[in-house]
Formats: structure tokens, sequence, C-alpha cells
């Protein structure tokens, strides 16, 4: 997975030239695969919400995502996002997202686990939205 700098500037991938040699990289090779992305935002949370600083915060990361996601996908194809382990929104953002999909996007990470767990995704209203349990 491609660690992303999504605002907070200490260290990850931004859209643009060095991230497209790091996929120029990864389509090329035979022994490494692109899995995913990480792109963690807990600073937004830190920002003081007056005068619209924390919206413009989030506007920003939210564009380097979508950014990302465009450079992927004209690298890799249409359609391999849904494969990738997209991972944003922790403990202190996930509250601030109002749309499911872009937030703790784990779609092949889920099958590696080894005992039964149970694990609920939320949306805005947090309301379960997913719940999985394996089966012994």
């Amino acid at each position: 997975s491609l660690e992303l700098d999504v605002g907070l500037h200490r260290g990850g991938f931004s859209p643009g030239a060095h991230m497209q040699a790091g996929l120029d990289i990864l389509h090329r090779s035979q022994h490494l695969t692109l899995s995913g992305t990480m792109g963690y935002e807990p600073h937004l949370t830190k920002i003081p919400d007056v005068e619209g600083w924390r919206d413009r915060a989030k506007r920003g990361a939210w564009k380097i995502l979508d950014d990302t996601y465009d450079q992927i996908e004209t690298q890799f194809g249409v359609g391999i996002l849904s494969s990738l382990v997209r991972n944003t929104a922790g403990s202190p953002t996930f509250g601030l997202y109002k749309i499911c999909g872009i937030q703790m996007n784990w779609p092949q990470g889920l099958r590696w686990l080894s005992r039964a767990i149970l694990i609920f995704l939320y949306c805005a209203d947090l309301s379960p939205l997913l719940l999985l349990q394996r089966q012994h």
C-alpha cells in the first residue's frame, strides 16, 4: 500500500510526478503489487472549525484522495479501485465524513482475518453498514 500525504506533510505520496514514478515501478515490477492506499487525516480534527478552515482542509484532503485514485486508474485501468484497500478516516476523523464509500474501504483485507471477529463499519448516521463474522 502507498502512504498518501493528505495535508499533514509528514510523509507519503502526493498526486503528481513522484506518485507517477512509484506507480510506474509498481506497474513494471514482477515482484511488487499495489494493494491499496492509506491517507489518514488526523490533523483535520485539530483545525479550528471557524471561518471554514476545517471544511477547506477536509475538501483538500478529499481532493488529494480523488486525484490519487484518478492517477491510479490511469496507470492500472478503470476498475482497479474496487480491488484495492483504500484506508482513511480513523477514529478521530470518521465523524467528519457525510458519505460512505471513501472511508475504511477494506474489500480484500478482510478475507485474511483468522479468528471469529465482528466488524462494524459505520456511515454518517452511525448505523451499522456491515457485519462480518467468520464461521468455524
